[in-house]
């Protein structure tokens, strides 16, 4: 598979990360992955 994310990698969003998992599938347009998303709480003391 080329192009591929590696498995673990994270991608950061506004309030979630997603931690990839596998690969489902490849075709000619795109990579499916299987990712398992986090909620990220950022806390601020005061």
């Amino acid at each position: 598979m080329t192009n591929a994310l590696s498995i673990g990698t994270t991608l950061n969003g506004n309030s979630i990360q997603y931690k990839i998992e596998s690969v489902l599938g490849q075709g000619s347009f795109g990579i499916t992955y299987k990712a398992k998303g986090f909620t990220v709480v950022k806390i601020t003391y005061i």
